[in-house]
């Protein structure tokens, strides 16, 4: 990791820069349903806003399919952008809102790299990639975390990926409409 810059005032920092290869994990408890560093490390650029209650995070990815134990020319990457908004509404309650977009760097018809688009960092990705007329995949994402004590939190994570409200309304089966939910408790130093 290489932090490249932040702005402290009165001894607390308000905004942070880092990037390199390595790992981030975003949500609470042992594993997280919205990035988990349950992975191989990836190259990365981060850039961290934090002021009153809020604190703003923003990451882009480059994601790299190692499974195939082929050359690096030939292998598939990925790229995601993603940013949090979390909020510690009480001393121990804390919510957080997260969207993320992932995209293949080429497919049949093109070749894609970092797609400039996706790199201002206050915009809601669907939005953009609706009007790009792009196959690109959007999650939602809500999490909470309650300390209920100095050692113990109760923790949950909400995940929503290509959602139609429409057709879950009807009751219809549809592939897209994709759902996940966690709720857990955790213990430390027992």
């Amino acid at each position: 990791h290489i932090p490249f810059g932040s702005v402290m005032m009165k001894g607390k920092r308000f905004f942070s820069a880092e990037c390199g290869i390595g790992k981030q994990f975003w949500g609470d408890g042992y594993r997280s349903m919205i990035l988990s560093d349950n992975a191989a490390p990836r190259a990365f650029l981060r850039f961290d806003t934090e002021f009153w209650k809020v604190h703003y995070t923003n990451l882009w990815l480059r994601l790299d399919d190692i499974s195939l134990m082929q050359r690096w020319p030939q292998r598939r990457h990925k790229y995601a952008a993603l940013h949090s908004l979390s909020f510690q509404a009480t001393k121990r309650l804390n919510l957080a809102f997260y969207e993320m977009v992932i995209w293949q760097d080429r497919d049949s018809m093109s070749q894609r790299n970092l797609d400039l688009n996706y790199l201002n960092p206050v915009i809601f990705y669907r939005p953009v990639e609706y009007s790009m007329g792009s196959a690109d995949n959007v999650l939602l994402a809500f999490s909470f975390r309650y300390n209920a004590g100095k050692r113990s939190m109760i923790y949950g994570q909400f995940l929503l990926d290509e959602f139609n409200l429409a057709i879950f309304r009807t009751m219809q089966k549809w592939w897209g409409n994709k759902i996940g939910g966690q709720l857990g408790f955790s213990l430390h130093n027992i």
